[in-house]
């Protein structure tokens, strides 16, 4: 007792059918996302570094500090070696920010 008749039955086929290879056309079945899955090489992932050379570049730029403490402020002592510091230890900070920024 269906209320499609034959004509009706086989146009909703052909509509099924033609909905079903439109789907197919964009989609990928199970089996090749696993074909492709399992072509994929591992790798780990890559380190990064970033940090690791920020913090280096810091640590550099205060030992840098050191000589320059010691030449302007004991051998050359008083206002200008306290001013030469300062000229110094500025320079080797904008420096240092600087490279810190530009490290990728």
């Amino acid at each position: 007792m269906s209320t499609l008749s034959p004509t009706n039955h086989s146009s909703y086929r052909a509509y099924e059918m033609q909905s079903a290879s439109e789907h197919q056309e964009y989609e990928m079945s199970s089996i090749q996302k696993q074909d492709n899955i399992a072509n994929e090489k591992v790798r780990p992932p890559r380190r990064d570094m970033r940090n690791i050379y920020r913090f280096i570049l810091a640590i550099t730029s205060m030992l840098m500090l050191t000589p320059f403490a010691l030449l302007f402020v004991v051998f050359m002592g008083g206002p200008q070696g306290w001013i030469g510091f300062g000229i110094a230890a500025g320079a080797i900070f904008l420096i240092a920010v600087v490279a810190i920024d530009k490290i990728e």
